[in-house]
């Protein structure tokens, strides 16, 4: 660094027309290829005398597997799911990520132990649980085999926070004795103008609907604070309530309208019913299409599937359950297939293409078939597949530790310091050559790529794989 200075602070006194840097192209060359040697002597400082994949990051942050961070249990007693967790040390669970979703079966809310709050750095102020989590569930009614669909969310304390987990629950028949959600809430249209949107929940008799439950979204709409029809005061778990019985009228203002937004006007309303005191149902929402709105339309939403746009999942994590999914094997050979077709439309593969011309044409000036030009492309293809193969079974082995490995701050300083020393290339700072007897080398390496050689090309394929690797 003292050199790379040293002749920065004499470019100042040479003429603007030539940089003594520029004059000096190996000396960069040598000091990004020490930059670049340094780098990946970091990662190799990281790991242990063993050459496994697992080994290669050993002294990062070595996280759990999903199940091991979070084990699950759950057992049936009577009128309630049990549910448990042995949370690992190190690891939490988030109160707000508990999502449920049934098939033949209806679930109350859930009673929670006492919970830790932190300031989390993916959700911010959270409710979360440590160590042991024991919730329970009443059953109001399932059939045999009835499904209760549960999801969570965990971190670790090290810095990773793990995508949902969806697990199972296969019921015993029972009967509570209390309505089924359908039976005992329902909501519907009363009226509908562009100013206002009036909703009617019926409630059936010996329940009731909390006030402060009542809610509303939409992503084309913007509403105002609704407006109630008369509620009536009741004890909910040693607090003073506002709640509806029988009836609910509720009317929301629409104050904006997005005309630009691409999302179908839908709304969606959705509150939670109680049959008492100590039994609430799990919230209840119905959906209603502004387009096609009219008295009595409200769609209720179903409860066989989880929705839940708080979490942040990446969207690989959604495309590798649907491959990893019981579908066909010819169709998630035909996703990945259009998505390798897609990915070669991306415009950092566009350089590749006269590349790849060149290698399959090569310097001879005779034409060539089109089945030859086809078979030697294939050849190419094949090398390129080999290379992210080998990459992807490496990664895959170290699993998230590779993912812990690259945030090292040596290795995110030496990646700084390249791209810095890159950009400023980029500017005309300096230019980055080889030394002139490489150059000579690799031009007559080029110059001797022969038409249609099969080898040559297959090589080719796999370096080519290294330096597209990135897209």
């Amino acid at each position: 660094m003292e050199i790379i200075a040293r002749y920065l602070s004499k470019s100042y006194s040479r003429s603007t027309h030539a940089s003594p840097l520029q004059e000096q192209p190996r000396l960069i060359f040598v000091f990004l290829s020490a930059l670049l040697a340094t780098c990946l002597l970091s990662i190799a400082s990281l790991s242990t005398a063993q050459t496994t994949p697992e080994s290669i990051f050993s002294d990062s942050p070595s996280f759990l597997k999903v199940d091991e961070a979070f084990g699950f249990d759950f057992e049936q007693k009577g009128d309630k799911l049990i549910v448990k967790w042995d949370i690992a040390e190190g690891y939490y669970l988030y109160k707000r990520q508990f999502k449920t979703a049934t098939k033949g079966a209806t679930i109350g809310q859930a009673s929670y132990p006492a919970h830790e709050q932190i300031e989390d750095e993916f959700f911010g102020l959270s409710d979360v649980f440590f160590e042991d989590v024991e919730m329970s569930y009443p059953i109001i009614q399932a059939s045999q085999d009835g499904s209760v669909k549960l999801r969570f969310q965990g971190c670790a304390k090290a810095g990773l926070c793990y995508p949902p987990t969806t697990k199972v629950i296969f019921l015993e028949a029972f009967e509570s004795g209390f309505l089924p959600t359908e039976q005992a809430f329902s909501a519907s249209v009363k009226d509908s103008s562009k100013d206002e949107l009036t909703f009617s929940i019926n409630v059936a008799d010996n329940y009731f609907v909390t006030k402060n439950s009542i809610k509303i979204d939409s992503f084309v709409h913007e509403f105002g604070d609704p407006i109630f029809s008369k509620s009536v005061s009741k004890n909910i778990n040693n607090e003073a309530s506002e709640v509806f019985l029988q009836q609910a009228t509720v009317t929301f203002p629409i104050v904006a309208v997005d005309a630009e937004s691409q999302a179908p006007p839908i709304v969606e309303l959705s509150f939670t019913g109680c049959a008492n005191e100590d039994l609430c149902y799990q919230a209840s929402t119905f959906k209603v299409d502004l387009n096609q709105a009219n008295a009595g339309s409200a769609q209720k939403t179903s409860s066989s599937d989880l929705v839940d746009n708080s979490a942040p999942v990446s969207s690989q994590f959604a495309l590798a359950d649907q491959l990893l999914s019981d579908q066909s094997i010819f169709i998630s050979l035909s996703i990945l297939a259009l998505l390798g077709l897609g990915l070669a439309f991306t415009p950092c593969v566009y350089p590749m293409y006269p590349i790849l011309s060149s290698i399959v044409i090569g310097k001879g000036k005779k034409e060539i078939k089109t089945s030859h030009a086809f078979a030697l492309s294939f050849v190419y293809v094949q090398g390129m597949a080999i290379t992210y193969s080998v990459i992807g079974l490496v990664v895959a082995s170290a699993g998230v530790q590779f993912q812990a490995a690259l945030q090292h701050p040596v290795l995110l300083s030496v990646f700084i310091i390249l791209f810095v020393a890159l950009a400023l290339a980029m500017f005309g700072l300096y230019e980055i050559q080889m030394p002139s007897k490489w150059q000579q080398k690799l031009n007559s390496l080029s110059d001797g790529q022969k038409q249609g050689n099969y080898f040559g090309v297959f090589v080719m394929g796999v370096v080519s794989g290294l330096v597209a690797s990135p897209c």
